[in-house]
């Protein structure tokens, strides 16, 4: 008998699912195995069904009487609860997140195009502000604008929090700004998601000054719908990266009609020292030739970076071409896409990335690598991650051969001790 709800949610034996099409004698006989079986840590609402791989959605409405059931299951169990997830809910909403919240052992709450009521928002502000346990809140496609003032509240000053997201929200950039300032109080913040939102100057600024506070490691600003009339302001960005400023370790950028001039922002903030930064993605945006130029220039300062994503941007077989030839200069970059219709140029890049994670840097430098190095540069040949278009049996050989083509260091050594 097909699952009504989709496969990961029936492979994972941890979570307690109620979706639409469950009565409440199910849902009651659910809650009494729930109590019994301490293996549940997971509960999730949601309206949105996968019925043979196709999905549905048909809202679940959570009534008084359940929200006050599982209120109480998650008050007066002692158990940790490792994620409470709502998605695609109406009804009382708000008592499940009070008392999970006002219990302290919820590590993690997600919300998935949901309607929040304003008694919704003051209660998780309210239980954000008290709790010392969660370490991660996501809102998706959630209208959020008329209460990111009590959601910043709710926020300020958390010790806890690890994980922010507040993807497809729709958030203007003076909410915005004033959301992330109140994040500059959260010392254990690493990753902030805000994804398809409406970033410019004012939300720009607050997150440079959130990025000097080092604590996050990730950021991504993906689609914040920039109109072709429009510029993003990364200047922020870039001066925080510069000289290590920021802990930052991935930042995505893509799809933000980014320029040539942008472009030559970040490289000259990454060659000035960063030793952090090691994903960017610039994917989707307004990238020609002369910012690819740019890009191979700083190749051999890139210290480092080891994932640079360039798809969908009009870059040519010029701008390729010059990446293809600085690349040998790259000791560090593991991962560098460039946009399609230059397979060529991308099969001869993606080589010299193997050999970088191979260990090509043992031959940056002459006669400084020890012979005892060497058995370790070749075993991490075998846990180099395949594409799926690589042939499994050649790739690997191919950078063995590359790197003993490229180290006559080896053999010198073994001559030398010979004799």
């Amino acid at each position: 008998m097909a699952s009504l709800y989709g496969s990961s949610r029936v492979l994972d034996g941890t979570r307690f699912t109620i979706h639409t099409h469950l009565t409440r004698p199910g849902i009651d006989a659910k809650l009494w195995d729930v109590r019994r079986n301490r293996k549940f840590n997971k509960l999730c609402l949601t309206g949105v069904l996968g019925v043979h791989g196709f999905q549905q959605q048909a809202p679940l409405y959570l009534d008084r009487d359940l929200a006050l059931s599982l209120g109480d299951l998650l008050r007066c169990d002692s158990r940790i609860w490792e994620k409470i997830e709502v998605e695609h809910c109406t009804g009382h909403t708000d008592l499940v997140v009070a008392i999970g919240m006002a219990t302290g052992r919820v590590q993690s709450f997600w919300f998935s195009e949901v309607l929040l009521s304003a008694d919704t928002f003051h209660a998780l502000a309210t239980g954000l502000k008290f709790n010392r346990f969660v370490s991660e809140v996501r809102f998706k496609r959630c209208r959020l604008s008329p209460a990111i003032q009590v959601i910043a509240d709710g926020v300020r000053g958390n010790p806890t929090i690890q994980s922010i997201t507040l993807e497809q929200c729709g958030i203007v950039d003076d909410l915005l700004a004033e959301f992330v300032r109140s994040l500059r109080d959260c010392p254990s913040l690493q990753k902030l998601s805000l994804e398809g939102n409406i970033c410019r100057s004012e939300g720009m600024a607050e997150i440079g000054f959130l990025l000097k506070e080092r604590t996050i490691q990730n950021l991504s600003l993906h689609n914040q719908r920039v109109e072709d009339n429009e510029r993003m302001e990364i200047a922020p960005i870039a001066s925080s990266l510069r000289a290590d400023i920021s802990a930052l370790k991935y930042l995505d950028l893509s799809r933000n009609c980014l320029c040539d001039e942008d472009v030559s922002l970040l490289m000259g903030a990454l060659i000035d020292g960063n030793q952090t930064l090691e994903t960017l993605h610039l994917d989707q945006n307004d990238i020609t030739d002369e910012g690819a130029k740019l890009i191979a220039d700083a190749l051999p300062s890139l210290l480092a970076l080891k994932t640079l994503a360039l798809p969908e941007n009009p870059i040519g077989a010029s701008g390729a071409t010059c990446i293809l030839k600085m690349i040998p200069e790259n000791y560090t970059l593991e991962t560098f896409i460039v946009p399609s219709g230059n397979t060529e140029i991308q099969r001869k890049i993606r080589w010299y990335g193997n050999l970088n994670k191979g260990g090509r840097r043992l031959f940056s430098t002459p006669r400084d690598a020890p012979l005892a190095v060497f058995p370790i540069a070749i075993e991490r040949v075998n846990n180099m991650p395949l594409s799926h278009d690589w042939n499994p049996e050649i790739a690997p050989s191919d950078v063995i051969y590359g790197l003993l083509r490229l180290g006559q260091l080896l053999f010198e050594i073994e001559e030398q001790n010979s004799t």
